[in-house]
This record gives C-alpha cells, structure tokens and sequence, in this order.
C-alpha cells in the first residue's frame, strides 16, 4: 500500500529556506506595538513577494522538458534503487550558456543516498539550442538513517556555475518535477505473481523542439516510457510507412535538422519490443526563425600597387572563407582572411592584374551555425599599364644593332616613351629615346651598341598611358642589359696531327677564360677566311674525321665569348691526311708540311680498331648534341628560370658521362682482345649511350605559367609553428609560451612582402620521350621597420602532399637548408637566400595547388624561449647541425648525427644533385 501523500512533511523543505525568513520577520514585526507599523508590515510583505517570486517561478537560462520518470517509488516495498533523468534541456539566451552544471535537489527528510554525483556537469548548450548531454542520476533507499519518514517529496534540478548575465536562478522547480514516493519498511512481501503481457504501445513523455527556435540546426527528440523504435514524417501514416527513422533504440530518439525558416510540423509513431505500436501520432510543431550573419563590407583599392583591403564585418563572432567559384561549401573554401575569428575580418590581396574579380564568402560561427548562402564582394582593379620588354638578343649585348620588342600589359595611346641609359661614369649618363613603332599592346623599336660601350650596364625607362588615363612607369621584365663588345685575343700552341684511322687531330690553347666555344676553319688551300666555316666545337682539341687520303687540308681557329663575341684568327696550320694501311703517322706544326715518322700499331686488330672508333663517333656526336642543348637552353626566353632547374646539371653530368665513356673506348684500343670480348664492352658502352639520350634533355617548352597567392593564415602558423617545437623537441613547454610563439610569428609574417611565379615546362630528351617539371619562384623582402629582420632569422617553405609526397620529389635551387619533415617542410636561414627561393618538383604539378604551400618567416625558437636573463645560446639554425646530444634523435630518414643537439636532422640532397 502506497503512503498517503498528507502524510508527508511539508514542502518548504524543498525551498531555499531564505524564503521564509522575511516571512517570520512579518510576523514578528506584526506584534510590535509602534506608530511605524503599518508601513513595515507592508514593505516586508511586498518584499517577500519580489523576493520569492523570480525564486519560485524563473527558470533563468535554462528550460527544462521534463524530469523522467515523473514518478519514482523507493525503498519499503519499492524498488531499492531508481534513476532519473532531465530532458531536453534548452538554452533561451541570446549567447551560448557555458560550464552548466545539473543538480538533483532532494529533500533531506527523504534521507535517500547519491549512487551517482548528485551535479552532472552538461558543459556548453549553444544560444537558443537543445543540450546533446541528458543529465542522470541514482539515488538508492537508505531506511537506516534516523529521521526517514515515508511520504512523497519533489524532486528538481538546480542549474549553476555556468557563464551568463541573467541573474535569475536557474531551476526546473516551475517547469519539470518528479514525484518521489518513499514506501515505509515492512517485512518482504510473498513474490509478486508472473507479469500480465505487455500489450500497452509505447507513450511519448517529452518531445522537443517546442516553439521557436533560431539556429539553423535543430535536433528532433522525442523520449518514450519504454524502450522503443520510432519513425517520423511530415505527413502522418502507419508506422512501417513513415519515411524516417529517428535515431536510438532506447527511451531516447534523436535526428539532426536543418530546416529552413518557417513553420515545421512532424508525426511521430513509435513501436515497442513488443511490438505494441502506437495508435494516434505524436504531432511535433515549432518554428524556426534563423538570424542572418548579417555581413557588410567596405573595399581598400590601391590601383598603384595592384593591391585590395577587403574589410568584412559580421553581425557575431565568426571565422571566415572566401572562394573565386560560387556555391563552395564553407569546408571547401581555400582562400582565409589574414584576420578572422571575432566580428572584423581582413584580407589583403596583392600582386592584382587589371581586371574584375569577384569573391564568394561564408562564415561559421562561434557555436559552429555556417552559412549556407553566399556573400559576394565584386570590384575592378584597373592598375597603371606596366611593359614587358624583349631584346632581339636575350643576354650580353655585343657590338651591332638589336630590335627591342615592347609588350604592354593593356592597350596603350598615345605612342609609349621608351629610353635606355648606362649606369656607370665613363660616359655622361644620358637617356636615349628609342623611337617606336607599333599599336596597342605591342611595339618595337631598335637599340645600337658601340664598340666602345664594353662591360656596361644599360638600363631601359618607359612611360605609357592606357585608355583610362593610368600612366604607368613600371618594366615587369627585361629592364636592364649588359653589353660585351670586346675582341678575344687569338687562340696560340696551335697544332694539327694525322691520326692512322685517316682522321686529323687538332688542339690549341685560348688566352681568354670566358669562353662559350670555338669555330673551326677549313680549305684545301691556303689563306683560310671567314667563308671557310667548317664546324663548332666546345673543347680546345677537335678530331676531323672527314677527310680523304693524300689530300692537304689548312686550318684555322677562332674563340667566341658567352656574349657572342668572335675573336681573332689563330695562325694556320697545314696537314695531310694520311691512310691508315701505311702505318705511319704524321704531324704539322705551324703551317709546315708533314714529317713522316714510324709509329708501333696498337694492339687491337685494325678491323676492330673501326668498330671502336664507329662507336667513339657516336660519342663525340652525342657529346655535340648536349653542348647544343646547353645553347639552347641558355638562349631560351626563359632561361633564368630554366637556369633554376637541374636541367643544368644534368647536361653537365651526362657530358662528364660521355668523356669517360670515350676514355674507356680509347683504352680499349690498346688491350689484346678478340671479337667476342670487344663486343661485350662495347655493348656496355652502347648501354649506356642508350641511357644517356634517354636522361639528357635537349629542349624545354613552357607548357603554363601563373602567378603565386601569397596567403598565411593563423591555422598556418600554428601548425607549422608546432611542428618545428616537435622536431626540436619543445613541444612540451607551457600554453602560454606556445600562445607568445604563436602571436610573435603572427606579427612576423606582416614584415613579409612576398611575390611569386609558378612554371610547367615539358622536357624533352634526346630520344624523343618527355617529362614534367614544375618550377617555384619566390622572391622576398623582410620590411626593415621595427626588428622584423634581426627577429626572424629563419623562413620556413612548408609543401603540401598534393604537390610532393616528400622531399625526394623536389630539387632546391638554394642549397644549406635543413629538414623539418619529410612530408615536406624545410627552413633556411634568411639572410642566406638573398631575397629569392626556388625549386623544383620533378613531376607534373596542378599549378592552383602550389598556393597552398606556405612561405612563413619563423623566430629563432630557442632564443625566445630562454628565461629573461640568460645567456644567449646558439641559433636554432647553428644548432640543427652542430654541438653535442645524447637525445639520440635521428628525424625521419637521415641524421644530424651526433651534432644535432634540438634533434634536428639534417637533408641529403635528392641523388640527382651533385
């Protein structure tokens, strides 16, 4: 038999009992006998009122759905343990409700005991949001404590300790209670009799949401008496035919909505494990009325600089993204403000071509909510033209007449003003006008160099203006040259040699050291000139193989410089080619005639001695081939970059290859060996001349070129940041050293003015097949106001996988770096790059993803690390590879080995560098 509930102590106990004291304070007051009586009575009555009031009937903050379940029965008869439960618990603040903390109020007299924390905490509920965390507890019959008394007592939960203006007490006591009902002890009933079957459907206590909601996400919750499955639609039907199906198989279902704004209205039907399916729906209505970021902007345009400040405002604390194709979904959106996070975002965008361009933002904020919608920012930069310029001859100038092509950036009018000076102080320093010829954006004109101008430097100017009215004074390209007009002096110890294959060997020395190569001449006549041109060669010993038996040949030798320059004739010489089947061999010296000697034949038979000198030609053709690959590459219109490609290196290499490889075969001639065993090194020999076309490159054609985004992003900073204090090993210190790492590096990257160019090239080899390299170039300043230079002493290039998978893929032009990661990430010290940073990937890249590898200026860690006052140590850079350790650190591939103290390990270059 249940107790009666008269029975049980009054219910003030399950009040704050500062509730009753003014109350006692009236009735005393009531009884004194003094004038002012009346007016006291009645403050102390209004104030009773105002006091327990917002007590009593405010909730404060939070709302709550219902306490489950609403009924508890414990100890006597009853169950000896029981849990209950707060639900759908709700956020009514304009701002999110953080560290909430639940707690079970039960009254004393119930003398029950805690199995569970009598406070859960629920940690953050979002502004007007459901809390994800259902709050529990367990209480257990304690029958033993003096003072229990059975009866029914109300159970309700207190809501403290979280951040929020509202004064209000936050409690469920006007909102959602539970009965507890405490049994009296008595002796333990007979055993209760088999329970009926259950053929009662599952009863929803507690649905949510209820009202209005404003969030874009919203959760479904529906709570159920029992264990059940529940479906749910926007059209009522049966069970089996409602389309959705709530998540949970307990007396807890859920789904995640993003409904637009507008009235919603759900029917809900739930299933038991019984099978007991319920008759009439659950109707779930509520609204939604979402509040826009509201976002405006304002626009910073600097034509001049082709530079734009975008200043975006929002009406909460957001992050930010921005992308150039519209309906990218905020997670997809690579562009980041330089600025972010609160209601003021800014991105500076530099490096600008005249043009529209156009922006699509979307924002998350704080509580997550993202946009699902775009914010477009469109403008028009409309920069000063600036001009490209190409000289006739891409390189040194010499001594004669060269056309100079003028390509502008937009169409230009009137005629543009171009001049050209030498900065230097043997001649007055005056500017002298091209005259041009041309329309729109392209022009030409005509520079002539003197016979004295030698070893200048000619600077151009221009001046053009587009339609707009812009006039522009910048050369994006070609803006200096260099003039070499000198005359080599003539090659000397000229000498000539009739081989016994027939050839004629020739060798000679050149005074000058800047030589590019050399021109033979040959006649059958005396008084060689100009119009004897015969061959080009890069060494100073040629082999002229084309000559016939008994026949005289005159010959002659000129140097030409790397600028062009031809120098002067070297004296003649005369030689007769002589057979081979004579077996005598013959030499001139000077211009005289052949003195005929005896010569020892080798030691290979003469017919084998063919087979190797056929092979020996194929060499030197070789040999011929990659010294026109250099020429050509060096005379490209974009040799610069080229030059910052291994492609150099390679040619050198593979020329070094072939020489050894004609040594071998020259060798070859004096060793005793028959067929079989020549054919067998000169297979290998054939091997690797196969090799060798295969590897060298002969042409290098630009396949696309862009220009680079230079972005970083806190995110960045932070992550790199923290990857190099792993590597180095300080990762452990404190969150608030990370935190002044983090902001000092931020301030860095302000300093940083950095612009960048990206090139595919297609190269080709000598055998006709082709591969892929992707050049990056950098080019920086550090700005020399404040300490920005002295306090980042390092930059750090860190590469995204998408572009290489490790540092194995990649060929850096400036050498001395040191490794972070394989992955790849490496740093230089700055003051060692002169301004510039470059490499290659050895593969074919998608030249939008190399926006994503992040150029960021990093302080020295140790130095900011070091406690105020102690003695400076070592650079972070000095000390990645000197000093001593026993971390035993040993990176990812390769050590620093012994002398690696930070344990940092230092990069092997990839094996095609030398």
């Amino acid at each position: 038999m249940r107790p009666n509930p008269a029975a049980a102590l009054p219910q003030r106990e399950a009040l704050p009992a500062r509730i009753f004291l003014p109350l006692k304070t009236l009735r005393a007051l009531s009884k004194a006998k003094v004038p002012v009586r009346m007016p006291v009575v009645l403050f102390c009555i209004f104030f009773s009122f105002i006091w327990a009031v917002p007590l009593l009937h405010a909730s404060g903050s939070v709302s709550t759905g219902a306490l489950a379940p609403a009924s508890l029965e414990l100890c006597g008869p009853y169950a000896g343990r029981q849990t209950v439960s707060a639900i759908t618990l709700y956020n009514k603040e304009n701002f999110s409700l953080v560290n909430l903390t639940a707690t079970l109020v039960v009254p004393r007299q119930a003398s029950v005991s805690f199995a569970t924390p009598s406070s859960v905490t629920v940690g953050t509920i979002p502004s007007h949001n459901y809390s994800l965390i259902i709050p529990s507890w367990t209480i257990t019959c304690n029958n033993s404590v003096p003072g229990t008394f059975p009866g029914t007592y109300t159970l309700y939960v207190n809501y403290t300790s979280y951040t929020s203006p509202n004064r209000n007490i936050a409690t469920s006591l006007n909102e959602a209670t539970a009965a507890l009902i405490i049994g009296s002890a008595a002796p333990t009933p007979d055993p209760a009799p088999d329970p009926a079957p259950d053929t009662a459907p599952p009863v929803v206590i507690a649905v949510a949401p209820q009202g209005t909601v404003f969030s874009s996400s919203v959760q479904l919750l529906v709570t159920t008496d029992e264990n059940a499955t529940c479906r749910y639609g926007q059209q009522d039907s049966v069970f089996e035919a409602l389309p959705e199906l709530l998540q949970g198989t307990g007396s807890v279902h859920t789904r995640e909505l993003e409904p637009a704004n507008g009235t919603h209205t759900f029917y809900v039907r739930c299933r038991d494990r019984s099978n007991n399916t319920m008759q009439v729906p659950e109707v779930i209505t509520f609204s939604v009325a979402f509040s826009p970021f509201q976002l405006s902007h304002t626009l910073d345009l600097n034509n001049a600089f082709s530079r734009a400040v975008i200043n975006l405002t929002t009406g909460r604390q957001a992050f930010c993204r921005y992308a150039s194709a519209a309906r990218t979904a905020y997670t997809d959106m690579t562009g980041t403000f330089d600025h972010t996070g609160g209601k003021t975002h800014i991105k500076t965008l530099f490096s600008l071509v005249s043009g529209p361009y156009t922006y699509y933002i979307r924002c998350k904020d704080l509580s997550g909510i993202t946009m699902q919608s775009d914010y477009v920012i469109a403008f028009t930069i409309d920069s000063p033209p600036t001009a490209q310029l190409f000289v006739e001859e891409d390189g040194v100038l010499r001594e004669g007449t060269y056309k100079v092509t003028l390509s502008s950036s937009e169409d230009l009018i009137p005629t543009p003003i171009l001049t050209y000076s030498f900065d230097d102080t043997s001649k007055d320093q005056i500017d002298i006008f091209i005259p041009l010829t041309g329309s729109g954006k392209n022009w030409y004109g005509y520079i002539i160099i003197d016979k004295t101008d030698d070893k200048r430097v000619g600077a151009f100017k221009f001046s053009g203006t587009d339609f707009s009215g812009n006039t522009g004074h910048t050369i994006a390209r070609g803006g200096i040259f260099l003039t070499d007009t000198r005359t080599l002096q003539k090659p000397t110890n000229f000498k000539a040699t009739a081989e016994r294959d027939g050839s004629i060997k020739l060798s000679w020395h050149s005074p000058d050291d800047d030589i590019d190569y050399f021109k033979i001449y040959r006649s059958t006549s005396p008084n060689v000139d100009y119009l004897d041109f015969y061959d080009i060669w890069h060494n100073a010993s040629y082999r002229d193989r084309d000559t016939e038996d008994q026949v005289t040949y005159y010959y002659k030798v000129t140097a030409v410089s790397t600028s062009g320059n031809e120098g002067l004739f070297s004296s003649e010489i005369a030689i007769k080619a002589e057979d081979l089947s004579i077996g005598y061999a013959s030499s001139g010296q000077g211009g005289a005639g052949g003195e005929k000697t005896d010569s020892s034949p080798g030691k290979l038979a003469p017919h084998l001695l063919l087979r190797v000198d056929s092979l020996a030609r194929t060499g030197e053709e070789l040999s011929e081939k990659i010294a026109g690959a250099q020429t050509l590459l060096g005379e490209h219109e974009l040799a610069s970059q080229i030059a910052q490609t291994p492609l150099g290196e390679e040619l050198v290499q593979n020329k070094k290859k072939i020489d050894d490889l004609l040594i071998t075969l020259a060798a070859l001639k004096t060793k005793p060996l028959n067929d079989s065993d020549l054919e067998h090194e000169l297979s290998k020999v054939s091997l690797q001349y196969t090799i060798l076309e295969q590897s060298t490159p002969r042409a290098a054609d630009l396949v696309e070129r862009t220009d680079l985004e230079h972005a970083v992003s806190g995110e960045d900073v932070q992550l790199s940041l923290f990857e190099l204090l792993k590597v180095m090993r300080l990762d452990s210190i404190g969150d608030a050293e990370k935190e002044d790492l983090i902001s000092r590096t931020m301030r860095l990257q302000d300093a940083l003015d950095l612009k960048g160019e990206a090139f595919l090239f297609k190269v080709t080899h000598l055998d006709g097949s082709a591969r892929y390299l992707t050049l990056v170039e950098k080019h920086f300043t550090v700005s020399p106001e404040g300490d920005a230079q002295e306090d980042a002493p390092f930059i750090m290039e860190n590469i995204p996988k998408s572009v290489a998978t490790s540092l194995d893929e990649i060929y850096f032009t400036n050498k001395g770096y040191e490794k972070i990661k394989t992955d790849p990430m490496v740093q230089w010290e700055t003051s060692d790059l002169g301004g510039e940073i470059a490499y290659t990937v050895t593969k074919k890249v998608d030249l939008g993803k190399l926006s994503y590898a992040k150029t960021i200026l990093i302080p020295d860690l140790q130095a900011a690390l070091e406690p105020a006052g102690s003695a400076s140590g070592a650079s972070s850079a000095s000390s990645l590879s000197s000093g001593n350790s026993s971390s035993g650190f040993s990176g990812d591939s390769s050590s620093g080995g012994p002398g690696s103290p930070t344990g940092y390990a230092v990069f092997k270059q990839p094996s095609f560098i030398s």
